[in-house]
């Protein structure tokens, strides 16, 4: 398991919600949220590797998932490392817009579309994470169109990553929902709707894909 993974398990959700921080009082009385500062350590660490990483599939993973974390590590950590995280992630959504869909499909899709988005959503008093709008719909729609052929079907080189795609597009189209607007345009969105229905016709009985040798995936 990811320490990352094990870290969220033991820090939140075996504890009180998001939504019902820990808290302990002040000398006054007050009550104020405990820091877990144990993340911090964690934190450093892997901000401390973006400079050397290579962005890779598993990278853009880690990204969403500390993304989707801030909220939570508001309430957990001090102001200078969260600030770090969020500015990071800003960088990194703005940075990817650089990326090739036809070189890194599955980063492209992941980096410059959906980090930029779930910024958008998480943080909407935030202009740096408004200004991320425009460019993570822009990557999003031309993901959609230049990786599948006109009916939804991805070339046979991106068969392996078919259902990560759609399981982006899909987690985006849910954000965009909550945000009341489109991430596709048109013709994204007539292509993202033709994917689902083949990854139906892609799916043997298991629930495992048709062309790949992994099962229930």
């Amino acid at each position: 398991m990811e320490p990352l993974v094990t870290h969220w398990n033991r820090s939140f959700s075996q504890k009180t919600p998001p939504t019902q921080p820990n808290t302990k009082k002040t000398k006054q009385g007050k009550v104020a949220p405990c820091k877990d500062l144990s993340w911090v350590d964690e934190l450093e660490s892997w901000l401390s590797s973006v400079a050397k990483s290579q962005t890779s599939d598993r990278f853009a993973y880690q990204c969403l998932a500390w993304c989707h974390l801030l909220p939570q590590l508001a309430n957990q950590l001090p102001a200078a490392p969260w600030t770090e995280l969020l500015e990071t992630m800003v960088d990194i959504a703005e940075e990817s817009q650089q990326l090739s869909p036809f070189e890194s499909p599955l980063q492209h899709t992941l980096l410059a579309g959906e980090l930029g988005l779930t910024l958008v959503y998480l943080f909407p008093e935030l202009e740096s994470c408004q200004r991320l709008a425009d460019s993570s719909d822009s990557a999003l729609s031309t993901g959609l169109i230049e990786l599948l052929d006109g009916e939804g079907l991805p070339h046979v080189s991106d068969l392996p990553i078919f259902r990560a795609l759609i399981a982006s597009w899909t987690r985006c189209e849910y954000i965009s929902a909550a945000l009341d607007k489109d991430c596709f345009s048109s013709d994204a969105r007539a292509q993202f709707e033709w994917a689902v229905r083949q990854a139906i016709c892609l799916t043997r009985k298991d629930q495992s894909q048709l062309f790949t040798t992994t099962t229930g995936t």
